[in-house]
């Protein structure tokens, strides 16, 4: 009789096996709580970057594509809402990222009745920037002149 283990036997591959699983279970646990960890830093960092962009920017913006869409050539909406302006007053936005220019505004009400100054800053000028800065000095304005 020998008293090393046979490869061969059952019990033994049973058993490395079984270990291997155990390893492997252990593995993933652990690969889980990695993403469970790092999907909530994610969290934080974006509810840290948006609140940052309203605050320094002026706009509330909301970020709608396709989830499961090809980054590099599918559309995206932005919705825009100014801190300063009723929550209904929405400006919106697509980025398609093969256009030229990439970004167009898309008509809301709000859009519509600020058409002179999307014709004058995004049409002419080709400046999305320019556009919502006047347009949020002007809600700006009307909020602390008490119009």
């Amino acid at each position: 009789s020998s008293s090393i283990a046979d490869a061969d036997d059952p019990v033994v591959a049973a058993a490395v096996a079984a270990a291997e699983a155990k390893l492997l279970r252990r593995q993933l646990a652990a690969a889980e709580k990695q993403a469970a960890a790092m999907k909530d830093v994610f969290k934080q960092r974006v509810k840290a970057f948006r609140e940052s962009c309203r605050a320094l920017f002026g706009y509330r913006m909301e970020m709608v594509s396709d989830a499961w869409a090809d980054v590099q050539h599918a559309p995206t909406t932005y919705t825009l809402t100014s801190c300063f302006g009723p929550k209904e007053d929405v400006l919106i936005f697509r980025y398609h990222p093969q256009a030229v220019p990439p970004f167009s505004i898309l008509k809301t009400p709000l859009s519509k009745k600020l058409a002179q100054d999307v014709q004058v800053f995004i049409h002419n000028f080709n400046s999305i920037p320019a556009f919502t800065a006047n347009h949020t000095m002007t809600l700006f304005q009307q909020t602390t002149s008490g119009a």
